[in-house]
């Protein structure tokens, strides 16, 4: 039996001792059978859940219901997970995310906690010293934001200079919107010119020569010298990159752009391999590539490209975001406008003509203007070339981070969808000092509002790795309004608070509507693929910190019916049946296993079900919840002790 002990999983030192990332399962084993879980939640509804689901050897689900119905549907040779009274859940599926751009991170010094310039410094110091990088090799990271720093200003070359002489140093700031460079780096760039590029801004040194940070277009300057990767090393980071997908119960995602120039065929090749673990929708690059370079879509849905991407303005951090009236603390500038509306439009009805769906980011508000204005006018012409409205294109307005009221009610009448990042509240710290207060709280990420106006779909992501591959994490944003830290106090803008069902749908069924997969994902129900996580912890139910506090929460991953992560290690025995004491995959086990166990191995801290219980999947609520919240509690060190004992009192008295 392949077996995780319930109180040892909530411990993340166990986790990540024991995580592994398994192989997957080859497709002629499937025939898959889910049960024995306090709830297993279908996704239809915060209430719906049935006790078993099934699926086919090809990876979808052939019947969801009660576990005799279902066992019988499926046959006695099914391959089986008992979620032994844990949680099980439709897999998470990020609507706007960068995969390719998460390993590259991963593999790469980490500066998203940095506080100062030198602090950047010491990191990158460390990390040569670590990797023992010649003094010629280019140097790159990602992650530094000048918000979080004690002086909050641009750093400049020099920071770099002296720590690194003749080391090229490239470092992308945290919304991937604005690049740092040493001198050296600089020099190998060539001479820079005196006039900013169009769509980008060269920041200068009141003798106007560059500081060494550039913004969007500018960026190219530098970042086109860096040598491409090898392929074995682009292997290691969508390897890495699929592995923390994995282990945070991410089964699929919208890409938002394929950004490496060979991506699409590792991708391909990773299919091909057996070893591709997540459902990728990714977005073709518009401003690179034409539509002539075609479509894919793999038969087992692993794969599609299907879709296009456009940058229209910058971010909100770099002061990139074209806004409507000047930035409050830059009166001399409204952002970047990478294209003119005519421009935009010419460039979306040829993509639009060949069938492909059309996403633009669009963080400022005059950006979020200009894209719609470019939607509405491509449905006015649905009857000149390309036959469908703008709802029915499902175009994306990536972001929709600041939005006039005029405009929102224009998105909803054009059925336009909108794409929210629910970590980057985050941006609290500095919104208002960038948009002032009124314009922030009149505009600025207005979640509720969009379904208050008749949004029908609200799509979540994480845009990983600008922020965390957090799907719990995000949710906690959602319904809260406060970060990452549990910060403001009672949330920021409250009244745009998501509810938990809510932020669910949003990474569930709206994720999967926004790329046209709203009939094969989102749901744990028939015709739908079988990709569900394992957790420890209802998160319909749980207390807002659980979802702040989850490390450690997914304890499996399946996609199409494959397992992709598992938080254990593995003791593959033969079983096929539910009625079995044997499991192909099991978290937890039955009581008379238990009692074998203890006695074997003299431990006591396996959770016990009965036959009964195990036969008829179900957990009592009071058990699930209260265990669930002692692991939250003593997992995370972030609540009083007395405040656990009260809740655990609370529990026990239900």
């Amino acid at each position: 039996m392949i077996r995780l002990k319930r109180r040892d999983a909530a411990s993340p030192k166990l986790l990540s001792a024991l995580a592994v990332f398994c192989s997957l399962v080859p497709a002629d084993a499937l025939n898959l059978l889910v049960y024995n879980a306090s709830r297993i939640y279908t996704g239809r509804s915060e209430t719906d859940v049935v006790e078993a689901f099934c699926a086919d050897e090809k990876g979808k689900i052939v019947h969801a219901g009660a576990l005799n119905e279902t066992e019988s549907i499926c046959g006695g040779n099914s391959r089986t997970v008992d979620a032994a009274g844990h949680f099980v859940f439709p897999g998470f599926i990020d609507s706007h995310a960068h995969v390719m751009l998460l390993g590259t991170v991963l593999t790469r010094p980490d500066l998203q906690s940095t506080q100062s310039p030198e602090e950047v410094v010491e990191i990158l110091k460390e990390h040569v010293r670590l990797k023992n990088l010649s003094e010629t090799e280019w140097l790159e990271a990602f992650g530094w934001n000048q918000e979080k720093w004690v002086s909050g200003e641009f750093p400049s070359r020099s920071d770099l200079d002296f720590a690194f002489p003749e080391t090229p140093v490239w470092l992308t700031r945290i919304d991937g919107h604005a690049g740092w460079a040493n001198s050296k780096a600089l020099e190998m760039a060539g001479e820079l010119p005196s006039e900013d590029p169009e769509g980008g801004e060269i920041i200068r040194f009141s003798n106007g020569t560059p500081t060494g940070v550039l913004l969007d277009n500018a960026m190219a300057f530098v970042s086109d010298k860096i040598p491409e990767p090898t392929d074995s090393r682009r292997e290691e980071r969508l390897r890495a990159a699929l592995e923390e997908c994995g282990r945070n119960g991410v089964t699929g995602v919208m890409e938002a752009g394929l950004f490496d120039s060979k991506g699409l065929d590792l991708y391909q090749h990773a299919v091909g391999g057996g070893w591709f673990s997540i459902r990728n929708h990714a977005m073709r690059l518009g401003a690179e590539e034409k539509p002539s370079d075609g479509m894919i879509e793999t038969e087992d849905g692993l794969l599609h490209v299907k879709a296009v991407k456009f940058f229209l303005d910058g971010a909100l951090g770099s002061r990139g975001a074209a806004l409507l009236e000047p930035y409050s603390d830059a009166l001399n500038t409204s952002g970047i406008l990478l294209y003119s509306g005519e421009e935009l439009f010419n460039l979306t009805r040829e993509w639009t003509v060949a069938g492909f769906q059309v996403g633009i980011h669009a963080i400022g508000d005059a950006a979020a203007k200009v894209v719609l204005d470019v939607y509405e006018k491509l449905g006015n012409e649905s009857g000149r070339g390309i036959g469908k409205t703008s709802a029915e294109m499902r175009m994306r307005l990536e972001h929709a981070q600041i939005m006039e009221e005029t405009d929102v009610h224009r998105l909803i009448r054009l059925g336009v969808i909108p794409t929210i990042q629910p970590q980057f509240i985050g941006d609290w710290t500095f919104a208002e000092d960038r948009l002032g207060k009124e314009r922030a709280k009149g505009r600025g990420y207005l979640w509720q509002t969009f379904l208050d106006k008749g949004a029908l779909h609200l799509p979540l992501g994480s845009d990983f790795p600008i922020e965390k591959v957090r799907p719990l994490q995000s949710m906690y944003n959602a319904v809260t309004r406060k970060d990452s830290k549990g910060l403001p106090e009672g949330g920021w803008n409250p009244e745009e608070r998501l509810s938990r069902f809510q932020a669910f749908k949003g990474f569930t069924q709206d994720a999967a509507f926004a790329h046209f997969a709203e009939e094969t994902e989102g749901l744990i129900q028939p015709g739908y693929w079988a990709d569900f996580v394992v957790l420890d912890r209802d998160v319909l139910r749980c207390r807002d910190e659980q979802l702040l506090y989850s490390e450690g929460a997914v304890l499996g991953t399946f996609v199409g019916g494959r397992e992709v992560w598992r938080a254990s290690s593995v003791w593959p025995e033969v079983g096929r049946t539910a009625r079995d004491t044997h499991h192909d995959f099991a978290i937890g086990s039955s009581a008379g296993e238990v009692e074998t166990d203890n006695r074997e191995q003299g431990e006591d801290r396996e959770v016990s079900l009965s036959e009964d219980q195990n036969a008829n999947a179900v957990w009592e609520n009071v058990g699930g919840e209260a265990d669930e919240f002692e692991q939250g509690c003593r997992r995370e060190g972030k609540l009083r002790e007395e405040e656990c004992q009260e809740e655990e009192e609370t529990f026990s008295k239900r």
